[in-house]
């Protein structure tokens, strides 16, 4: 079981069909070093659990029972392949955590993961 990547996203133009779009903070980009994690706080009010990660959605995302969210490497090796070989990086989903060998699936709301040393 390891931990891939922790990818992290600033606030960014999201085109929308039919009008201007609004802002998203789903263009995750894998962070090279430590990153601080704390609370963000009830929904609507904080963001995410990650320093310098943005969740600009606060109605559908972020608060303490969605500070971090993970994803296996598996799911986006299936995907690359489900559309016919196109890369997908590490936070291509929008996840903040890349794992790999870890059943993401079941993890639990409220469930605390120790990552690292």
């Amino acid at each position: 079981m390891r931990l891939l990547s922790v990818n992290v996203g600033r606030p960014t133009p999201l085109p929308s069909a039919g009008g201007p779009g609004g802002l998203s903070g789903i263009d995750k980009r894998p962070f090279e070093g430590a990153v601080r994690v704390s609370d963000p706080g009830p929904k609507g009010t904080g963001g995410s659990g990650l320093a310098g990660d943005a969740v600009c959605d606060l109605r559908n995302h972020g608060g303490s029972d969605q500070a971090v969210y993970a994803f296996a490497r598996e799911e986006l090796d299936a995907w690359q392949r489900q559309l016919g070989g196109r890369e997908l990086a590490n936070g291509s989903f929008g996840e903040n955590l890349t794992t790999l060998g870890v059943d993401v699936s079941g993890a639990l709301i409220g469930e605390r993961w120790r990552v690292g040393a």
